[in-house]
């Protein structure tokens, strides 16, 4: 029988039982070294089994790269539409100043003085006059809701004009939430010109942003172009919808603004004569009293 100062374990019995404890206590030990091992590997196989599949992420870039696809080929169609608006020849340009009332300065200014509430348009003394100089923004806010709301419902004769009118309006909205007006009051203002009661606080925002994208734009003309920038606007300019589509995508300005100065380049001769006055957004609202 093995001394027992020679078993490393303490244990009373035979040789063999003490052999055979060692045994059982070596296959106890392994066991419990395998469930180390399989917990330690467990959060990686965890990590690998929720990770995308190679094919998965083949499937979600393709998908992405689909979606900037389409809303780039979206964006191209937008932006070939609002292009094809504007003249490339003097003749296009007349016709449009002659159907549009605007060929003579003093129809110019006649326009400007109808656009800034100077006077009322011919078609209507309805809509009464333009508040008094010291009005308040809320004041101009709602005075320009009900003649720009008059232009539209008469669009028949004055397509041009009401189009920039609601650009405007919009411009308007913009300022006088600036100045502390409330987005309730502005928005429910918006809702009741587009007659679109379920528009969203984030829609309105976005009109409003588009009127911001317009009249950058009609800066960055009436740099390149001279007045004739904001002028083009208020002659051939769209529906507040397609500035809506062109805002989501303020970097394509420039290109705009570069193709629209190249293809009326013929504005730059001397026998057509700059607008007696400009015509462009921030001008008029700060005509109007709003900064």
């Amino acid at each position: 029988m093995m001394p027992q100062k020679e078993r490393r374990l303490p244990f009373d019995g035979t040789d063999t039982d003490y052999v055979n404890f060692l045994e059982e206590r070596v296959i106890s030990l392994e066991k419990t070294v395998d469930d180390l091992k399989r917990q330690k590997s467990r959060p990686q196989d965890i990590a690998l089994r929720n990770s995308p599949r190679p094919q998965a992420k083949r499937k979600a870039t393709d998908s992405a790269a689909q979606n900037k696809r389409v809303f780039s080929s979206r964006l191209d169609e937008t932006v070939s539409r609002f292009l094809q608006l504007f003249p490339s020849i003097p003749s296009q340009w007349d016709e449009k100043r002659e159907t549009t009332g605007l060929v003579a300065p003093e129809q110019a200014i006649e326009v400007f003085h109808i656009l800034t509430r100077l006077s009322s348009p011919t078609s209507s003394a309805a809509i009464g006059s333009r508040p008094k100089s010291k009005s308040s923004p809320l004041e101009i806010l709602n005075d320009y809701y009900t003649f720009a709301s008059h232009l539209k419902q008469n669009a028949e004769k004055q397509t041009q004009l009401s189009r920039y009118a609601a650009l405007l309006f919009l411009g308007i909205c913009s300022v006088t939430r600036q100045t502390g007006l409330t987005v309730d009051h502005v928005d429910d203002r918006i809702k009741a010109y587009f007659g679109k009661s379920e528009y969203s606080t984030h829609y309105c925002g976005r009109m409003r942003t588009a009127s911001k994208w317009s009249a950058k734009l009609m800066e960055k003309l009436e740099v390149s172009v001279g007045r004739h920038g904001p002028e083009l606007l208020l002659l051939y300019g769209p529906d507040v919808a397609l500035y809506n589509k062109l805002s989501e995508s303020p970097g394509c300005i420039e290109d705009i603004a570069r193709t629209i100065t190249s293809k009326v380049s013929f504005l730059h001769s001397n026998a057509i004569e700059q607008p007696a006055i400009s015509f462009s957004m921030p001008f008029i609202l700060a005509f109007m009293g709003l900064e």
